[in-house]
């Protein structure tokens, strides 16, 4: 099943997830599609369908000031797709999103790559920190700095950042780290850093059902011991808006 290590309350209910994960993968199997991208997909809409409909909190404002280039900005998402990933997770690392901070124009921004539920092409994008830590794409997240990043090494993350930005790289619903052609958001950012010669998950994999590769996840990089943590929040803190 696509969960390994369901631990905590989540537990129970991956399980159950995961079968549903496994009938979807079959079905598609038995019409000559085997994509864990597409099941992934069929999943989290049977998912919306489902969900009873809750009030948000009111809208965090994150302090640009507190944030530098190269700050690596972590999320949980709301989506069942985020808690299937984090429930992968160590129970004090639990992200299902990672992406790279920096400045353009004083403008606070955070690049990444996922899976969009629009009509838009499911490629690298650059957006407002608000927008990324918005009540509707998170629950909870935290910006962390790379302790040893210089001002040197920040402006070639910025720039290696803006080259994939501008070549428009996809979303890799394979999880393949073997295919630099296509990414999913934790292959983005330890590519990002490669460029320096920093590897943010050093070497830290896990394998999950229905995925060819071991793949990276955002606790991977998480628990890099060079990572601090400059700044974090729950939405669970805050009351609904009214």
């Amino acid at each position: 099943m696509i969960l390994t290590k369901s631990g905590g309350i989540l537990g129970p209910i991956a399980s159950v997830l995961g079968i549903i994960m496994d009938v979807l993968f079959k079905i598609t199997g038995q019409i000559g599609i085997f994509n864990v991208g597409l099941c992934i997909i069929l999943f989290t809409l049977l998912a919306a369908g489902c969900k009873q409909p809750q009030s948000l909190p009111r809208q965090i404002t994150p302090p640009p000031s507190t944030f530098t280039t190269g700050d690596l900005a972590f999320r949980l998402g709301r989506t069942l797709q985020s808690s299937l990933i984090a429930s992968s997770a160590d129970d004090s690392m639990r992200y299902s999103h990672v992406g790279v901070i920096l400045f353009r124009n004083d403008s606070c921004l955070v690049v990444h790559i996922e899976p969009k539920d629009d009509n838009l092409p499911d490629e690298i994008r650059c957006e407002p920190i608000e927008d990324f830590f918005s009540a509707q794409a998170a629950a909870s997240g935290c910006v962390m700095r790379h302790d040893s990043l210089t001002t040197t090494q920040q402006d070639r993350v910025a720039a290696n950042a803006i080259e994939l930005l501008n070549s428009r790289i996809l979303f890799d619903h394979d999880y393949l780290l073997s295919d630099t052609e296509e990414m999913y958001c934790t292959e983005l950012v330890e590519s990002i850093f490669s460029s320096v010669g920093i590897s943010l998950s050093q070497g830290r994999r896990h394998t999950l059902p229905l995925v060819a590769e071991p793949l990276i996840l955002p606790s991977d990089i998480a628990q890099n011991d060079a990572l601090t943590n400059v700044w974090r929040f729950s939405y669970s803190d805050l009351r609904p808006a009214r």
